[in-house]
């Protein structure tokens, strides 16, 4: 039995409706998926950066000699404030 063209219509309809419900209830999952992985990317670069500007600094500090115009007293002062630690309240 074949169906006629107002029954084809319906469902062609019926299909259409539950595609595009079924998009649409997908796609905060997706766009989250798609955010997180975007600030994981991000967080992966700015880690990478932090550590090659660290180097870099490090770097910078041990090629530093006195004969390049920086004494010793200096150069201890400014590695103390490099390295300086936040020191405990005391009440």
């Amino acid at each position: 039995m074949a169906l006629d063209s107002s029954e084809l219509t319906l469902a062609a309809g019926a299909a259409s409706n539950a595609t595009n419900v079924k998009v649409v209830s997908e796609q905060p999952a997706v766009l989250t998926n798609a955010m997180t992985a975007a600030h994981m990317n991000q967080m992966q670069l700015n880690q990478m950066l932090a550590s090659t500007v660290a180097a870099k600094q490090a770097e910078n500090i041990m090629a530093t000699n006195p004969q390049e115009g920086i004494t010793g007293n200096i150069m201890a002062a400014i590695m103390s404030k490099v390295f300086q630690t936040v020191p405990p309240v005391t009440p």
